[in-house]
């Protein structure tokens, strides 16, 4: 069975992370190969995040962040 880690090498996912960017380059790092987009942001990527193709695995902190934006995408009808 293969990892989200594999899964993301092979390009059949992507990582986005919806913290802010100082939190995104800080000590605590990010997945690498992972996009940042801010939260406060997603409104205006939602097209572009819609027309992708594979799955989306939204990362950040605590997961509150993440989760609100993955609703906010399927409620726009994205992937």
């Amino acid at each position: 069975m293969a990892t989200w880690r594999d899964r993301l090498n092979q390009g059949e996912v992507a990582v986005l992370d919806v913290r802010g960017h100082d939190d995104f380059i800080g000590p605590l790092g990010h997945i690498p190969q992972a996009e940042n987009i801010p939260f406060d942001e997603i409104d205006r990527h939602i097209e572009a995040l819609s027309q992708g193709s594979g799955s989306l695995i939204f990362a950040c902190r605590t997961f509150k962040r993440s989760a609100k934006a993955a609703e906010i995408l399927k409620n726009a009808g994205g992937r």
